[in-house]
């Protein structure tokens, strides 16, 4: 494979950024030739799908707002694993404006792996856009993501939680493990009474039964009629490099959708074991969907979480406008960003399931939550107040030696009809073991907000992440996690 770079630079009347600001890209443009018109260059053809050896070269165009002056722009070409391919020569290009314009051509030939290829551009030192590139047609046993997304797509499933009147609480997504086993994120399936798995066929098969998890790893395998769907054959996350682009299954407006995300580090979380971390962060509903290598194989489960039981209904959220905040502000795990490598997985599990009704009685799922519009807000704190005229204490989630207690403080007014019942709260750790406890308050609800607060010792607690379950009458209705660091 060879590389050519034909560079240009042209200025244009535009508003003057300061001496300070950084390349900003106002665009970027792939297609198989351009022309220059005038002082402007042209692609004959936009787009972003090559196919050899149709395609014998293909160009990319940026164009940012910069500072006028002397520019240093290099390209990085990079291959579907994330690898570097080329780098170019640095370049400098002299403006006048603060208008500034390039353009690279990339030559294929054989040898180039089929894939999603990206050109990352550094302006003086600084990143200053990527653009991503298909191509197609080489011989190579990589898929391109067209085809991973025909050939893997129809063994990716849609997993719905459904309380115990039926209805449909959340969604999460999960894939064909092996026959008649669906893989998917623990998060998937806590706090359920039944799941139901949909095909991309519209069948449907409702289970509740489990034939393997793991709490703190975040992955089960649930079973459920696969029929003549092949699973996804598992591949080899020990070669995963940071940087290196993989494919995740996402749902959006009731349709599965695929993307491309990076991989931004790997590594152990003590207490959960091995994680992969992706870039951007997926939306919630991703859960469970298999991190696809560029050959379609699967490395990781999408979810990862490190706080077991922080995944909230959607569905019951919709009853207290507070929890909705939480979700819209990204707290308790309301985005993906991790996944579980493929690799904490077992190979072999048990061919008896259990059922979720076993697995809740045994403490081993998080309860679902009830929420209560008359609950203002809930929290830990190692500086609790006596008065409520004194405002919400200071929030803290994180505690060390030097914090002799832990305080939970929670909020309450009258909304509605409920005007009395009995505020307590449990401490759990991630395994969802009973850790603390503290005594029902007695409480009469009135038009002003009332505090409700608790103190546990921290030092019966070893380091680690613990969840905090508030209820109303034995009935949970908030929850939140602290962290004990030494």
């Amino acid at each position: 494979m060879s590389l050519r770079h034909l560079l240009a630079a042209i200025a244009m009347l535009s508003g003057m950024a300061s001496a300070t600001d950084p390349p900003k890209l106002l665009r970027s443009l792939s297609g198989p030739s351009g022309k220059t018109i005038g002082s402007e260059y042209v692609l004959t053809e936009t787009r972003s799908r090559f196919v050899y050896p149709t395609d014998s070269s293909l160009v990319v165009y940026f164009e940012w707002v910069a500072q006028p002056g002397n520019h240093i722009l290099t390209a990085v070409w990079k291959r579907p694993d994330g690898s570097i391919a080329s780098i170019s020569p640095d370049v400098n290009i002299q403006t006048s404006t603060s208008t500034l314009q390039c353009y690279w051509i990339f030559s294929l030939s054989p040898g180039v792996v089929n894939g999603v290829w990206a050109v990352d551009v550094r302006v003086d030192g600084q990143p200053a856009g990527s653009h991503p590139f298909e191509l197609a047609g080489f011989d190579s046993q990589q898929l391109s993501v067209d085809g991973i997304f025909k050939t893997i797509g129809p063994s990716v499933v849609w997993v719905r939680k459904l309380d115990q009147a039926g209805k449909t609480t959340d969604l999460s997504m999960g894939f064909v493990w092996s026959k008649d086993a669906i893989a998917t994120a623990f998060q998937a399936i806590d706090s359920a009474a039944l799941l139901e798995v949909e095909f991309t066929d519209g069948r449907r098969v409702k289970t509740n039964e489990v034939l393997a998890f793991s709490r703190t790893g975040d992955w089960a395998i649930v079973r459920a009629e696969t029929g003549t769907l092949l699973p996804i054959r598992r591949g080899d996350n020990s070669k995963i490099l940071v940087g290196q682009r993989l494919l995740l299954f996402n749902w959006d407006s009731n349709a599965r959708v695929i993307g491309v995300v990076d991989i931004g580090g790997e590594g152990i979380t003590p207490g959960f074991g091995r994680r992969i971390h992706v870039t951007p962060e997926a939306p919630l509903e991703a859960a469970g969907s298999p991190l696809l290598d560029s050959f379609g194989h699967v490395v990781g489960i999408a979810g990862g979480s490190v706080r077991p039981g922080a995944r909230i209904d959607r569905a019951a959220s919709m009853g207290n406008r507070d929890v909705r905040e939480i979700l819209a502000h990204g707290a308790g795990g309301s985005v993906i960003n991790s996944a579980t490598p493929v690799s904490e997985v077992p190979l072999e599990f048990p061919a008896s399931p259990v059922n979720l009704a076993q697995l809740a009685s045994e403490g081993l799922l998080t309860p679902a939550l009830e929420p209560m519009p008359e609950l203002i807000y809930g929290g830990t704190t190692s500086a609790l107040r006596k008065r409520v005229s004194s405002g919400l204490p200071i929030e803290s989630e994180q505690f060390s030696s030097q914090d002799n207690e832990i305080g939970v403080f929670t909020q309450w007014i009258k909304k509605g009809k409920i005007s009395k019942g009995a505020v307590s709260v449990v401490v759990f750790d991630a395994s969802n073991h009973l850790r603390a406890t503290g005594p029902a308050k007695k409480v009469a609800l009135g038009r002003e907000p009332q505090q409700v607060s608790f103190t546990f010792p921290r030092g019966p607690l070893p380091p680690g992440t613990y969840r905090v379950d508030i209820s109303w009458d034995g009935h949970p209705v908030w929850r939140t996690f602290f962290v004990i660091t030494d």
